[in-house]
Order: structure tokens, then sequence, then C-alpha cells
């Protein structure tokens, strides 16, 4: 949004309107123009043009060659925050003006401003360690012995970032499962669920396996954890993970989180982490920021439905567990809110000390991590039951 802007300001018509081809060499010219250093000026408009003449709209040559050679001239160019403080705020961070005010309205200015600063860093990637194998700081020491820059995480016991993950991936920490990738708010959920050990769990819309894996090593090998995905590919990711980490006490399988399965049985916790619309994760999923307004709006049913499925599956006085990588309202508190009122048997729990009265928000300034929401519904016990 922000090259467009800037590339708008030279054009007679719309930018929406230009050939994929001019829009895109336009993009390209423009970006290596505003944001790059290592760049010469002359060089990002002269092959720009050598690139719009290699398509079928080589006729736009000189148009293309003129457009780049007023942003070189004038540079960033941004609109009046004093004129219109929403629109600044849009093309400089590149975030359409309807998210900032569902944000705004719903968190208030002051939060919304400091989650759209956070797009401008770069994610941290956070590691969860397999205490069955070592301690945080024991993998910290040998990611540095290999060349990976990693630090422990202060205030989750066994979390590790990671700020050059080139080599992770063939290092033989990994390849010896001493760990796996799981976001910091999703390692803060899980330590907040206070799972005991021995329980059954049931992690609903499971894959990649991130929380399936911690809830693993916190129920040990005396309870069960069943995870579940809709897609078989990804159900092969959580056992290649579970393989690869020793943990034997995960059952990955198929399955919709929406429909009822009777096969599944009764479990002391369970755990959906729907699909959403994922504006907790912008800095990991840029492309995300530029849904419109409309296409999220069947979300929140489809959220619902896999809540009452999941509760389905909770034994007396069992935890039902909801869970968004989202920042939005709609599909977060007024989900659980209908939940509530629509099934009496459950109630809402308690989040330990970071109870704000309905769930727990997680937002991205927070720890440096993902946007992240939770809430937990305890299910009452069954009358006559001991």
């Amino acid at each position: 949004m922000t090259l467009d802007y800037n590339i708008s300001l030279y054009l007679r018509q719309d930018v929406g309107k230009l050939r994929s081809e001019i829009l895109s060499a336009l993009r390209l010219g423009a970006c290596q123009i505003l944001f790059s250093d290592k760049v010469p000026l002359s060089a990002a408009v002269n092959e720009s043009v050598k690139i719009i003449k290699k398509t079928k709209a080589a006729y736009a040559s000189g148009f293309v060659n003129a457009v780049l050679r007023n942003i070189s001239k004038n540079g960033l160019r941004l609109p009046d925050p004093k004129e219109d403080e929403l629109q600044y705020l849009s093309i400089k961070f590149s975030v359409p003006v309807w998210l900032i005010k569902l944000w705004q309205n719903s968190y208030g200015i002051e939060k919304t401003n400091e989650i759209i600063g956070t797009l401008k860093k770069r994610p941290p990637l956070y590691l969860r360690v397999n205490k069955l194998k070592n301690s945080a700081e024991s993998l910290v020491t040998k990611l540095c012995n290999s060349g990976i820059e990693a630090e422990v995480c202060t205030g989750v016991e066994y979390a590790v970032a990671v700020n050059n993950a080139g080599k992770l991936w063939k290092s033989n920490e990994y390849l010896e499962g001493l760990f796996y990738v799981q976001d910091l708010s999703s390692q803060i959920f899980c330590d907040s669920l206070n799972i005991k050990a021995g329980q059954a769990v049931l992690d609903l819309c499971a894959a990649p396996g991130g929380k399936t894996f911690t809830v693993a090593q916190q129920t040990g090998l005396g309870g069960i954890v069943k995870a579940y995905d809709i897609h078989a590919n990804r159900v092969a990711l959580i056992k290649e993970g579970a393989k690869r980490l020793g943990f034997s006490n995960v059952d990955a399988l198929v399955g919709d989180a929406s429909v009822f399965n009777p096969d599944i049985g009764w479990a002391d916790m369970v755990i959906c982490d729907v699909p959403c619309s994922g504006f907790g994760v912008l800095r990991r999923k840029p492309e995300v920021r530029y849904k419109t307004a409309d296409s999220v709006d069947n979300l929140p049913e489809l959220q619902y439905r896999i809540l009452v499925n999941a509760s389905n599956y909770v034994s007396d006085s069992g935890l039902l567990v909801y869970s968004t990588c989202t920042l939005n309202p709609q599909e977060n508190e007024e989900v659980c809110t209908r939940f509530l009122k629509e099934n009496p048997l459950f109630s809402e729990q308690v989040i330990d000390s970071f109870d704000n009265g309905f769930g727990r928000t997680i937002f991205p300034q927070d720890y440096d991590s993902d946007g992240f929401f939770y809430f937990l519904f305890r299910k009452a016990k069954a009358i006559g039951s001991i």
C-alpha cells in the first residue's frame, strides 16, 4: 500500500487499473528506490525499464521510466497526518483503514499504535525446549557452539529465542530432538493451562504441533494427547515431530474439528485453536493484512461450530479451551460470550493472575511475540456424580 500510494501520485488513472506487468515493474523499482540503500537510484529505474521491455507491455517502458524518475526525485511521500491520521497510518504501515479502525474501536488508539509499531520489527523465532533431553541453558550453549545465536527467554521456563535460524534445521540439536518451534505467546498459553501429569488431552486443529508437544511434556508418559487435523499431510508433520522428539504419548489423527466423532471419547481437557483471520501474526504472514473486512465475516460461525463440537468431548469438571492467533473481538470475545449464553453446562474459568474478567489477549508488543487470544471454560459436574 505504501508503494502503490507513491506510484499513484504520478498517475492519471487508478493504480489498480494498470496491467499487472506494469504495476509489478513499478513496485519493484519503487521498493528499491524508497527502501534499499544498496541499489543506486539510476540502477533501480533502469532495471525496471529493462524488465518491462521483456514483457507484452514493452510499450509502457517510457511510462515506467517517467514514474520511477519522479519517485526517485521526490522520495518517500505520505499523507498529511493532520488532515487524515487514519490514512497516514494506513499508508505508512501498509495496513487497511478498516483494520486500523477495528483495532482502535476494540483496544483504543494507544494500544493500536503499539500494535502497528511492531510491524516494523522482524519477529524473533522462539523454540520450546524438549525437557526430556535438556534444559534451556544447555540448549542455548549447544546452539551457540553450532554458530546459531540464541538466548534463554526470561519469565518462560523452557523458552529460547533464536535470531539467525539459517543453520537451525540442519543442526544436530534439531535432528536429536532437543527442541521444536513454538511462539512465545503459545508457550505462555500452554503454561497457563496448569495441565496435570497423567491427564488425557484432546487437541483439535493441532497442526503443525507446537501446542501438542508442549502439552505432551506436561501430561508426561502417563497421559495421552490426541492431536487432530483435517489435512493428512499436516497430521504427518505432527507424527514426524513426535517421533523426532521422543513423545510416545502423542497420537496424531485425521479429523474434522467441526464434525462430531463418537469414537474420540472423553478428555480431561479439550483444546480448540480454531482457524482465524490471523491478525495477530502479521509480522510472520504480512499478506494477511490485505484481507477485506467481509472476507472474515463467516469465520465466527465456523469457530463457534468447532467450539460447540469440542464441548462434546469434555468430561465432567473438565476444561474446554478456545484460542486464536487473531486480534478481533468478533472472533474472540464474542464467540465465547455466545457459547456461555447457549451452553449452560459451561462457565468461565479464571486464568491465573492474568484473568481480566473475560479471557486473555496477548498483544505483539507485550512480549515481542504473536498476538494471541484464549479463553477457558469449566464443565459442570453431572448431577449425582461424586
